[in-house]
């Protein structure tokens, strides 16, 4: 993996994991697939033009498995297996950085402006919250301005808006139809993918297509039975018991 100017490369060997529940998955990658997790009765599934999305660090995925686990456990769905799967690059893969020195969400969409990509208009909506995008386009404007008492309140409206702790507006740059648009905008300026933080432990690397990484390998893990996976769900019902405290 390497940086270069707006970009991190993918390189051929790099590895790349994502989780699932359960242990049913297709020996290719299909863009059909939707994950139990992700599908809601108003909009459909939330990866709703098939993207590909992969940690680089096999413990974000593990991490995220257990909280999905939890999760579904207290809506009364329990899953007694997950799956990880990994996969490694063969080809370069041109992603756009949506992270390195960008702390806030008010940084990315500046960022975004600079390099062309205008993101604040009615084509986006932000579906946590359920408000277009293009709510934002007076404020965006005082982003831009050189008051700064106008450009720091803008930051802080433009933070609320996507949740800047954690932020959202990396995932919600695809959720549901907004993944049509930014796929056009990405490939539009050459890039197959890009790169935002969720997690603190690894990156989300978005990939448009699986044309350029192996096929997939599962790992089966028995839910209960891993120590490795109960001690991670342990730990995340104590930071809920704590949190109701």
């Amino acid at each position: 993996m390497r940086k270069e100017e707006n970009s991190i490369i993918l390189e051929p060997g790099d590895l790349l994991y994502r989780y699932d529940l359960g242990e049913k998955l297709d020996a290719e990658w299909l863009t059909d697939y939707s994950s139990p997790e992700y599908s809601f009765s108003e909009y459909g599934p939330k990866n709703k033009i098939g993207l590909f999305f992969f940690y680089n660090d096999i413990s974000a995925a593990k991490n995220t498995l257990a909280q999905a686990v939890y999760n579904q456990k207290k809506i009364g769905t329990i899953y007694n297996y997950g799956t990880i799967t990994s996969c490694q690059v063969i080809d370069d893969i041109r992603l756009l950085d949506l992270e390195t020195g960008l702390y806030s969400c008010s940084d990315k969409i500046r960022f975004l402006h600079q390099i062309g990509l205008n993101v604040i208009t009615e084509r986006f909506y932000n579906y946590q919250f359920k408000r277009p995008y293009s709510e934002l386009k007076d404020t965006f404007e005082d982003l831009l301005s050189t008051n700064k008492s106008l450009s720091l309140a803008a930051e802080n409206a433009i933070n609320e808006f996507f949740h800047n702790f954690p932020p959202l507006l990396g995932q919600s740059l695809t959720d549901f139809d907004n993944g049509e648009t930014f796929k056009e905008i990405l490939e539009n300026n050459g890039f197959e993918g890009y790169m935002f933080m969720e997690d603190f432990i690894s990156d989300t690397y978005c990939l448009l297509s699986s044309d350029k990484i192996t096929a997939p390998e599962h790992e089966i893990i028995d839910i209960n039975s891993n120590k490795e996976l109960q001690k991670l769900i342990g730990s995340i019902e104590v930071n809920e018991k704590l949190k109701r405290q």
